[in-house]
């Protein structure tokens, strides 16, 4: 699987679009609306959440010469 820069614009995308899939999931379970649907909607989030946390991403050094 390839890595996630979770610097890139593309990511930040993703992210926000999580976000607002994973507050309308907590939303919805909350108010009792397809328990079982929106736990295993929250969890899968949280899975993709997790990739970010995966990746090595290596800082390049700085050269100011």
């Amino acid at each position: 699987m390839a890595d996630i820069d979770p610097n890139s614009e593309t990511w930040k995308t993703v992210r926000e679009f999580l976000d607002e899939q994973r507050s309308e999931a907590v939303e919805m379970l909350i108010a009792g609306d397809k328990c079982k649907k929106q736990r295993g909607k929250i969890e899968l989030i949280d899975k993709i959440y997790g990739l970010e946390d995966k990746c090595d991403i290596a800082i390049k050094p700085t050269t100011y010469c």
